[in-house]
């Protein structure tokens, strides 16, 4: 009997000693938690619209191309320049380009998607919504500058190449934005549509000429 009541203090102490330990290790433990939640959250985020429409900034820009039919806006601190084929919007300072645009004269094809790294593999590739159409998206770099890459169709033998570029010494960061810019993306009739070609072995309609009664005179 007295064996069992000294037993019974060294089992509290025991109890106690575990109780202590965890209540010191708890702390550590949710806040390592809540650290990998939002570095998950973070990284499924970042080059992905949002799920619902973000507010498009009433102060921004609007790049509109006439030719291929669609717009978007960008923040007003970036300069627009035309480099070759290369559309580039840029920060002032010249710190580096932060949107770049390129027309591909290939079909969007997700098994053939090459950049100057080569092929993209497929399970690197994700589908997302742009503007109403089917786009593709991935993630690539180097030398510490890189971003996520959007891959838009423009026709059936078009492309649009959007590529959004993040360096350590950029300001600001356009990475941060990207869900923004990509939300204000959209279609609009181009201002010279490509010619719908005639089908094979139809005959064109004639063409009539004005009446004289409704010709005009100088």
């Amino acid at each position: 009997m007295q064996q069992d009541q000294a037993t019974q203090p060294r089992e509290l102490k025991n109890v106690f000693a575990i109780l202590k330990r965890w209540l010191l290790i708890a702390p550590m433990v949710v806040v390592l938690a809540v650290g990998y939640l939002v570095w998950q959250l973070r990284s499924s985020e970042v080059g992905l619209p949002l799920s619902g429409v973000a507010t498009k900034p009433s102060d921004w820009k609007t790049y509109q191309n006439d030719q291929h039919g669609f717009e978007f806006r960008y923040p007003s601190n970036l300069e627009e320049d035309v480099i070759d084929e290369y559309i580039y919007f840029g920060s002032p300072d010249g710190k580096g380009v932060h949107i770049q645009l390129n027309f591909i004269s290939e079909t969007l094809n997700q098994d053939e998607i090459t950049t100057v790294y080569g092929v993209v593999g497929s399970g690197d590739i994700k589908e997302v919504t742009i503007g109403g159409r089917t786009a593709f998206y991935f993630t690539h770099g180097d030398a510490g500058c890189g971003g996520p890459e959007y891959r838009i169709p423009i026709t059936d033998e078009t492309h649009l190449a959007m590529q959004f570029i993040d360096c350590d010494e950029s300001s600001p960061h356009i990475i941060d934005r990207v869900d923004v810019i990509l939300s204000t993306f959209r279609f609009v009739e181009p201002e010279n549509p490509e010619p719908t070609p005639e089908p094979q072995g139809s005959t064109p309609e004639p063409t009539l000429e004005a009446s004289p009664e409704f010709t005009s005179t100088p």
